[in-house]
């Protein structure tokens, strides 16, 4: 899902379908409360299940959010494919890493450039 996103192509329509049921399935355990003004309360707090409810509820406020456009993957050569969120500025952040994956990727072309 994150990587069609990232990549602006449709979702794999089993894949939605599967995020859709367990979505439906963790909301349902959502309830408003008046709690130092109005607050999401997850029900039962103790569930098992509770990380799971939250991770699915945050990935749909992402896939829903104003800017799936700062959704990108990493172009690492050596096919990294990490997902990050790109927080900078101007939306120019390329790698998932500089330290993983941007430095060896620009070493390795300064290189292959002054070999020739």
């Amino acid at each position: 899902m994150f990587e069609a996103a990232a990549r602006g192509a449709a979702p794999d329509r089993a894949d939605l379908d599967a995020l859709n049921r367990a979505l439906a399935e963790a909301l349902a355990h959502r309830r408003l409360a008046p709690d130092a003004g109005w607050q999401w309360r997850w029900e039962p707090e103790d569930a098992l299940e509770l990380p799971l409810w939250q991770v699915l509820a945050s990935a749909a406020e992402v896939l829903t959010g104003d800017d799936l456009s700062r959704l990108k993957q990493c172009p690492a050569p050596d096919g990294c494919g990490w997902l990050f969120y790109d927080v900078s500025k101007n939306r120019s952040r390329r790698w998932c890493s500089m330290r993983t994956c941007g430095n060896p990727a620009k070493v390795r072309r300064f290189q292959q450039r002054h070999r020739a």
